[in-house]
């Protein structure tokens, strides 16, 4: 998966993937979680996991927030990755 901002790329287990294409479309946790085990019936995973996913997820800037101030934090992410680069 290629992060737009830093341009990084990140290997994503398919278990990973599948979630981070799950929330195309705004889910709760626990719907997340059903449609894993659905999908990837020998593999239990529990709510606190998914959530540790999304939390890295979102700090390696794969996923985004709806909370407001979210565009301002990826712009000064952008920002940093330039002035690091230079």
């Amino acid at each position: 998966v290629k992060d737009p901002v830093s341009l990084k790329y990140f290997r994503l287990t398919p278990e990973q993937a599948f979630l981070l294409r799950l929330l195309e479309t705004p889910r709760s946790v626990d719907e997340l979680k059903e449609q894993l085990q659905r999908s990837y019936p020998t593999i239990h995973v529990e709510v606190n996991e998914i959530q540790a996913l999304l939390q890295d997820l979102h700090t390696k800037g794969l996923l985004a927030s709806l909370r407001v101030g979210q565009s301002l934090r990826l712009c000064l992410r952008g920002e940093e990755t330039k002035r690091k680069e230079i």
